[in-house]
């Protein structure tokens, strides 16, 4: 039996006055109602909002004369010694054979009677501003949790001067009561205030009690005080003195006869301390990384004195004392302590010590959050900030400007003098650590802003180049200290880079550079990025959006200028590293090696690597060291950008693997991995999948009654759906998600320990989503994808780190069934560890339906009643993942009555109406109709549609392309992108996709290497040459490209060479090589032309020189016969060797026609010997991939269409354009809700315009002409 008593809130009290045990106005003068005098009678109220109760949703109640409120029906029965009296209740309390739900809640259940003038009772529902502002200040000066409560309702009780049934009345005495209890609710949170004036009886008579005082005589029966869920499992009954005499003088709240309770959730929550208790929860529970915030501890009655010291030490999970905080105790319900900056995130062990650390006597959990992702905290927190007044204005980035920062002044006391100091952030073989820098001000009043102008120290250098501001109070103590963000601290950095601030910052790029390149390389061990948007958002077990720049989000893109989504790798790599994936208007990858707004990596993941705390791994701030700072150096204060892109480069998305899913939903239905269906309309517990790493996902089906029509009565058990999910993997954390009628659902989080094979899980604990939106947990990570204004969780995602599977939990509003999702990472197919009733993961759909002994069933050709005895082989009634509250759920687990649907009604059963609604919501979908036909209910039906419909477009995206490996943009040059169709430009997206082709270009004074049009083939690789290409600057300008071929520059004692080569089936016409001289290129203008022209052309050549040379011997024989004839020679003749073709600009590469026919053929190009690759001047890199010096690179075939001359380039260094007609629009309508997550590549300022981006799309740039210079747009 699993009951949780949680204390979990304190009694503050405010400014707003000073908590009472006074009663409420009641009776005459007011508006309420009197319930007729008598003895056990009771009077329905129809409330005018929902009223939630352990859990559960009621609409009616009833005021019972017997000093109880119920839910749904009433209770008129009294309290008596016949029955269980005390909480949780026997259900069948009038014993008539049958089970009632008593939901009661009882501020005195006794035998009350008010006949004969011996009391009243009065009770009225409001939604008078007056009572609802009294009830709202009460709820916020005594739950601190709920300090932004605001109530929408209230109902008061009163009841006045009762007495008890069979008083007797010729006694002297005449015991009275007087009572009062107050509900009050904002439409989700509820509270029960009882407060007592008067108590002089507290048995009654029908508890044997004292017929003249009420008093009690034996077995001390007396009046229940608490709540009664109504199930026979739960009650409540703490907080209350044992003896009721005593409650006008105790409280749970330090105010005489005042006991406050929170009862809408599945346990309630007491406003007060609990003596002797040692467990501590803290407000906030999500704290932020920076510290500086006041943490309350609430739960134990803090035995000490107010005002006295305490200390707080928080410790890793690996048993590190992280850092001891200075406390003080406020009152005997609160106490808190102020920590310093973390370097980790995630959940701590808290400990408090009252004796000055001697012993350490009360422990809980803090969880740490990362300051700068805001998102992921919810906006009811009240965090504490500073922030930078035009932070993105330049006037930051440099010393001697004027500069202000502003906080709230009620974030100090009004009469705090305060101090400002600039911390800098070092990571170095010390470890991770703040420095303070530069004083601000010291000793200002709390005006709420400081305006500064600030100069250079020299204490920031780069090495310690970013940091944040801090506020705090000057006498230090344990006040409250607040921080901006991290940002560039360029406005005091050294007077070196003040004096030039781009000449610094390039030369720190370019130092950097160098130092990255000789560390071990990070990308190996990362995943790819997607290659669309659409599939970045299936796959949502490795990616989650980063809110830096989400469409969800209405994030600006700040540093991603064209973007309209980026994702991020959820959990660092094994090197601690990152991906971040960044998507066009178009849905397609961009590159950082088109441009400084592309995707780019990261050597430290921005979400940061367990455990933390050491250098490289810190979340937010070593990416800050290796990945922000230094693309201030290289592309914001300096023009080194390409140096940055080079060595952050997009994790190319050709390497990239798609996930697969399954799922289940509605009555339920399954799709397997393998994309086999079937219908499982069980009840019970059952395993949905197992796979490597212990992986285990359970679920819990129970009954959904079925929908009675007004024109049928269908004698169905109804259909089942799944209510709750548990799921772990080995070394993880347990996380339980629970379909829940008042939040959407709720989500719990258990330790997991294995016992001889068995694994058992304890210390649930619930996880309230108002405080955050991301949850870090040990080896798992939950997002809360959407969540109303209501505070309705709708959606949410659990990542494992170990296996990189997702599970995405779904309920739609008003439907009772979950629809629960799974995301494999591709290195799961083919395990024989993966299997369940979501079937296996070897693409074979015949297989898919499996015993839990290994026995297969082919799904599509399975009976219902095999399909039906399979998938119940995976009950889990042996040994159960679950939590309970308060039930072992065997009812549930071993129901062998419960008969199930397997086939549903005929269609023929629907009335008309019936019939058009299902025809409406469902269309062809099968299981919808299903649904619908057995439970008519439309939510359920339409919720089936929805989720079939999201299982079908994550199907569709879930699918591998092929997409060539990316070649950069050329520094100098340009790149344009087409799709090509009977020789035409078609489209112009920006992706490497089969058929795409991709146009180089070059600025003036450089020449192209590589091919300049090249076409991504069926084997995903770009046609023409290998390798990059590259634009080489030359003194002697550019050279024409040369089509269905390509040219290599080398440079040799000083002198440039062009090397030309032509693709596999071109011959070269003109010259093989070109020799810059002075500012001029020697040879003829080169050219690859079709092999059968070039041979015909070889052929006419040879031919003609073949004959020539027959002529000339001739013409000597002839001679030399005439000669010796006459016996006369004139002179001695002359030797004549073979004529050799040369290239005049090249004599040193001399080849006999023969030779170069013969080449011709086979090599596709000039076959002089290649010159040594020596370092290009003037800072061009060198030729990467160079050829060897025995002849030319090999080629791929090409086969590139002819580009149009006015398609779109990509042109490096800017934002890459997109094209605004016929974009292919991204189905992001039917994708999964999703939020949460992130920064974008390097942090934008969260204290910039959050203004969303625009959607459109605006138009593709044409490559300038040789009039026009868009030098803005180039790598340069």
């Amino acid at each position: 039996m699993f009951l949780l008593s949680l204390v979990i809130a304190s009694a503050i009290f405010s400014a707003q006055g000073q908590v009472t045990s006074d009663l409420y106005p009641y009776g005459p003068g007011t508006s309420d109602n009197t319930l007729t005098n008598g003895n056990d009678l009771s009077a329905a109220v129809t409330a005018t909002t929902s009223i939630n109760f352990y859990g559960e949703t009621y609409n009616t109640l009833y005021v019972n004369t017997n000093g109880v409120l119920s839910l749904g029906n009433p209770v008129e029965e009294p309290q008596t010694n016949d029955f269980f009296n005390s909480f949780p209740l026997f259900p069948d309390l009038n014993q008539d054979g049958e089970f009632e739900r008593n939901v009661l809640i009882a501020p005195f259940w006794a035998d009350v009677d008010t006949s004969n003038n011996r009391g009243n009772i009065y009770y009225r529902q409001s939604t008078e501003s007056t009572l609802l502002n009294e009830v709202t200040n009460e709820v916020r000066n005594l739950f601190i949790l709920y300090s932004d409560y605001t109530a929408t309702w209230a109902f008061i009780a009163t009841w006045d001067d009762v007495s008890f049934y069979n008083h007797q009345e010729a006694s002297q005495f005449d015991p009275r009561n007087t009572f009062q209890v107050v509900l009050t609710t904002d439409g989700l949170n509820t509270f029960a205030f009882f407060r007592y004036d008067t108590v002089q009886w507290s048995a009654g008579t029908t508890l044997n009690g004292d017929p003249e005082t009420g008093l009690p005589t034996q077995n001390n029966h007396q009046a229940v005080i608490g709540f009664n869920r109504g199930d026979g499992l739960n009650g409540y009954e703490d907080g209350f003195p044992s003896n009721v005499l005593n409650l006008p003088t105790d409280s749970n709240v330090d105010a005489s006869g005042l006991y406050a309770f929170k009862i809408d959730s599945e346990d309630i929550l007491s406003a007060g301390c609990q003596e002797g208790a040692t467990i501590v929860y803290t407000f906030p529970v999500f704290g932020n990384m920076f510290g500086g915030e006041r943490v309350y501890l609430i739960g134990p009655c803090w035995g000490v004195s107010v005002g006295d010291d305490l200390k707080c030490r928080f410790t890793s999970s690996e048993g590190d004392v992280l850092q001891v905080a200075n406390g003080t105790v406020e009152s005997r319900q609160s106490a808190y302590c102020v920590p310093e900056p973390f370097f980790l995130v995630g959940e701590v062990t808290l400990e408090v010590s009252t004796n000055d650390g001697n012993t350490w006597n009360y422990e809980g959990v803090y969880r740490i959050g990362e300051f700068v992702l805001f998102s992921r905290l919810s906006t009811v927190t009240n965090i504490g900030r500073v922030t930078r007044s035009s932070s993105s204005s330049s006037v930051w980035e440099t010393a001697g400007n004027s500069l202000t920062i502003t906080w709230g002044t009620g974030q100090f006391e009004a009469d705090d003098r305060l101090d400002a100091h600039v911390l800098a952030y070092r990571e170095d073989g010390s470890g991770p650590r703040w420095e303070e820098v530069y004083t601000i001000a010291t000793d200002v009043e709390n005006t709420g802003s400081i305006s500064f102008t600030p100069t250079a120290t020299e204490m920031v250098t780069e090495d310690n180049a970013f940091g944040l501001i801090r506020v705090q109070p000057t006498n230090g103590g344990i006040g409250r200290k607040l921080y901006t963000t991290e940002h560039a601290l360029g406005y005091v950095l050294e007077q070196e880079y003040q004096d030039n601030p781009e000449v610094w910052s390039n030369e720190k790029c370019l130092s950097w550079a160098a130092d990255d390149s000789n560390l071990a390389s990070y990308t190996e061990t990362l995943v790819s990025c997607p290659c669309t948007l659409n599939q970045a958002l299936a796959d949502s077990g490795r990616f989650q959006p980063d809110t830096g720049c989400s469409m969800f989000a209405g994030s600006v893109c700040t540093y991603h200028d064209g973007a309209k989504h980026c994702v991020r790798s959820v959990y660092a790599s094994s090197d601690h590293a990152g991906t971040q994936c960044c998507y066009d208007q178009s849905g397609y990858l961009m590159y950082a090696g088109d441009s400084d707004q592309g995707s780019t990596s990261d050597r430290a993941h921005v979400w940061g690597s367990e455990p933390y705390v050491y250098a490289g791994m810190v979340p937010s701030l070593s990416h800050w060291v290796h990945d922000v700072i230094t693309f201030y150096y290289c592309c914001l204060w300096g023009t080194e950008c390409k140096q940055y892109m080079d060595l952050r480069k997009t994790i190319d998305c050709a390497n990239y693997e798609p996930a697969e899913h399954a799922i289940t939903f509605g009555d339920p239905h399954i799709i397997t991995l393998d994309n086999a269906n079937y219908t499982f309309n069980g009840k019970g517990e059952f395993t949905l999948l197992q796979a490597s790493n212990d992986f285990r996902l359970d679920g819990r089906f129970e009954v959904i009654p079925a929908f009675t029509s007004t024109t049928e009565n269908l004698e169905l058990d109804g259909a089942t759906g799944l209510t709750s999910v548990v799921m772990l993997e080995d070394g993880s954390d347990v996380i339980q998600v629970d379909k829940d009628d008042i939040k959407g659902m709720v989500l719990y989080k258990g330790t997991q320990t294995s016992t001889g094979g068995t694994i058992e899980v304890d210390n649930w604990e619930r996880i309230d989503f108002r405080d955050q939106t991301w949850l870090d947990q040990t080896g798992v990570s939950v997002t809360l994808n959407d969540m109303d204004s209501s505070q309705v969780v709708t959606s949410l995602t659990v990542m494992f780190k170990v296996s990189s599977i997702g599970v995405n939990v779904t309920r739609m509003r008003d439907n009772e069934i979950l629809s629960v999702s799974v995301i494999l990472p591709p290195n799961l197919a083919g395990l024989s560890s993966v299997t369940g009733m979501l079937g296996n993961f070897n693409s074979e759909t015949s297989d898919d339906l499996r015993t839990k002994n290994g026995q297969a069933t082919d799904p599509a050709l399975a009976t219902d009643e095999e399909t039906y005895q399979a998938a119940s082989s995976w009950t889990t009634v042996e040994e159960t993942l679950f939590r309970y509250s308060g039930t072992s759920y065997d009812d549930l687990r071993n129901d062998t009555a419960y008969n199930p649907v397997i086939t549903p009604p005929n269609e023929a059963t629907l009335s008309a109406s019936e019939l058009s609604t299902m025809e409406s919501i469902c269309g062809d979908i099968t299981q919808c109709r299903f649904d619908y036909l057995v439970t008519r209910d439309q939510s359920i039906a339409q919720a089936t549609a929805t989720a079939e419909e999201h299982y079908q477009w994550a199907e569709e995206h879930m699918v591998k392309i092929t997409s060539c490996t990316f070649i950069p943009t050329p520094r100098n040059g340009s790149k344009v992108y087409s799709q090509m169709e009977n020789g035409e430009v078609v489209s112009s997206f920006r992706n490497n996709f089969v058929g795409t082709v991709i146009e180089f270009g070059c600025d003036e004074f450089s020449v192209l290497e590589g091919s300049p049009k090249r076409t991504c083939q069926n084997d995903g690789i770009y046609s023409g040459s290998e390798g990059m290409n590259d634009c080489i600057y030359s003194p002697c300008g550019a050279l024409p490209v040369v089509d269905n071929g390509w040219m290599i520059v080398t440079t040799f004692d000083g002198s440039q060479r062009a090397n030309v080569y032509c693709d596999q089936g071109y011959g070269l016409e003109g010259a093989s090589n070109h020799v810059c001289e002075g500012d001029t290129w020697t040879g003829a203008t080169s050219s690859c032309v079709a092999s059968s022209n070039a041979g015909m052309i070889a052929g006419i050549v040879i031919g003609c020189l073949f004959g020539g040379a027959l002529l000339i011997v001739g013409g000597v024989f002839l001679v030399m016969f005439i000669m010796k004839k006459v016996n006369k020679p004139k002179h001695k003749p002359k030797k004549h060797n073979m004529i050799n073709y040369y290239d005049a600009e090249n004599p040193t590469s001399a080849h006999s026609i023969s030779q170069v026919s013969l080449n011709t053929a086979g090599r596709n190009g000039a076959v002089d010997k290649m010159e040594p690759v020596e370092e290009k001047s003037n800072g061009v890199p060198s030729v990467h991939g160079a050829p060897s010096v025995q002849g030319a690179p090999s080629v791929r075939s090409h086969g590139a269409p002819s580009v149009k001359s006015g398609a779109p380039s990509v042109k490096s260094y800017g934002a890459p354009s997109v094209k605004s007609e016929g974009a292919r629009s991204v189905k992001s309508n039917k994708a999964p809700s999703v939020k949460s997550g992130g920064n974008p590549p390097h942090h934008s300022d969260d204290e910039m315009s959050s203004t969303p981006s625009t959607t459109a799309h605006p138009a593709y740039e044409k490559p300038p002409g040789d009039d026009e210079a868009d030098d803005s747009n180039k790598w340069t």
